[in-house]
């Protein structure tokens, strides 16, 4: 098993199984440390990454595949996220105790499970020996950027903009996929709206 971040594929020479070998670190541990999970949530969070880490490699796509699990148990979500660039994110909200060694089902109770894929189809493969593939990096990564926020305020309005601001001194929104927290001023706002060039925006805070 490789020590870093990665997806083998495999298959044995004369017969027609095939596979994928998937282990996560530094990805998981990234994942993980976005937010205060209890154990038996990260164990659940971590299993999904696997599962759609796997579950990608086994397809052609340009895009995303995503498992999404909502019940009414202890574990109200679950999410996990592959693209075909070998990226993942994930997160996982919770209501009192998720007890550990429980299984999806016992965590999450009475809900649904979807599995999104964006685009897919086959891919062909030339069976002959157990074939070990090069093995391809994975990586946690977010797609949450300050341009995304700013342009998720302009579809507000100015009117609501500068009042919430006024409110609160300043808006701030937290990705919750990887808790960093973007702080727009009065003077940011201002410039959402303004004509011109774009000036350097306020630095993001953690």
């Amino acid at each position: 098993m490789p020590d870093t971040d990665s997806i083998h594929r495999f298959l044995f020479e004369h017969s027609s199984i095939r596979g994928n070998l998937v282990h996560l670190d530094a990805s998981l541990r990234a994942v993980l440390e976005t937010h205060p999970y209890p154990p038996a949530v990260r164990v659940q969070l971590g299993q999904a990454l696997a599962a759609v880490a796997l579950l990608s490699a086994t397809i052609k796509f340009n895009g995303s595949l995503i498992l999404q699990v909502q019940g009414r148990g202890p574990l109200r979500t679950l999410v996990a996220q592959a693209t075909s660039a070998r990226t993942l994110r994930g997160i996982a909200r919770w209501e009192g105790e998720v007890p550990m060694g429980a299984s999806l089902a016992e965590s999450c109770g009475e809900g649904r499970l979807v599995l999104t894929i964006e685009r897919g189809g086959g891919e062909p493969y030339h069976e002959d020996d157990v074939r070990l593939f090069e093995s391809e990096p994975l990586a946690f990564r977010c797609g949450c950027s300050r341009r995304r926020i700013e342009d998720m305020l302009r579809t507000l309005g100015e009117p609501e903009v500068r009042s919430m601001v006024t409110e609160q001194g300043a808006i701030t929104v937290t990705c919750e996929f990887c808790n960093r927290t973007y702080r727009l001023d009065a003077v940011d706002a201002g410039q959402l709206f303004a004509q011109g060039p774009r000036q350097t925006p306020s630095a993001v805070h953690h």
